[in-house]
């Protein structure tokens, strides 16, 4: 199988990650709103019961983890690591006085691993009221950048210079903002600001990444051609080949499966 990414949600309705090898399998956040609905995705991708060993919680946004996400992942006693300051978080805003809590597991700044996946986290800026985490994720020589829920592409453009694949928010067009308002919005990362973050970085390496996958793209405020096409007017502009995989991942469905060589 060697290193492997899917994203399996993606949207301000829940988002979710799978990263595994052959001997490893995480899941970068889990905002499944209903328990039936989580558990129906486990049974889809992770077989029943899920080959699953851990998830990785960017930040306590319920679209990120939930309730339901929470209480089957209890049921289940998968460990799921978030930064100190976010499990305070997690249990104040989602957990109660349950019978099988949450195996909640605190991490750093520091590098962790999960079996064989090294997991980096990248504080990134977001709503000033959450801690917010980007991560990279190494496998051997493998590395995968995956960030969402930012606003300053300056937050993780040193890492994505040797990433072999990269998964990064483009959540709005600025005229379908202006047409929609949300102040939201300006808590993510815009169509304008993911081209020129991948454009530079494309500029920065000898090679280019295997692919790259857009997620979180807003539904009233964006569009996968949106967003796709600010990316490659902006490396036109810029006369920079766009000479890897560009992919949108659905909101609410699952993407393919990128093998990552």
């Amino acid at each position: 199988m060697g290193l492997q990414f899917q994203s399996l949600r993606s949207s301000s309705s829940g988002n979710c990650l799978l990263v595994r090898t052959d001997q490893t399998a995480i899941l970068l956040d889990c905002g499944i709103t209903t328990q039936r609905a989580c558990r129906r995705l486990f049974d889809q991708h992770l077989g029943s019961p899920p080959r699953l060993h851990a998830v990785v919680v960017s930040h306590a946004h319920g679209d990120h983890i939930c309730y339901s996400a929470l209480r089957v992942l209890g049921d289940q006693n998968i460990p799921i690591h978030c930064h100190g300051e976010v499990v305070q978080q997690i249990q104040d805003k989602h957990v109660g006085d349950w019978d099988c809590p949450p195996r909640l597991r605190p991490f750093s700044c520091d590098t962790f691993q999960i079996g064989d996946l090294e997991v980096q986290p990248i504080e990134v800026p977001h709503d000033p009221d959450f801690l917010t985490f980007g991560f990279v994720i190494r496998a051997g020589r493998k590395k995968i950048v995956v960030a969402t829920d930012f606003h300053q592409p300056q937050a993780v453009a040193e890492h994505l210079a040797d990433a072999d694949f990269i998964f990064v928010e483009a959540n709005h067009d600025l005229e379908l903002l202006r047409l929609h308002w949300n102040p939201s919005s300006l808590f993510h990362l815009s169509n304008p600001k993911t081209a020129e973050l991948l454009c530079q970085a494309r500029k920065r390496r000898c090679r280019p990444p295997q692919a790259v996958m857009l997620g979180h793209l807003s539904r009233q405020r964006n569009t996968d051609e949106l967003a796709m096409t600010a990316v490659r007017e902006r490396f036109e502009a810029e006369e920079v080949a766009l000479d890897f995989r560009l992919a949108v991942a659905p909101r609410y469905a699952a993407s393919e499966v990128i093998s990552i060589q």
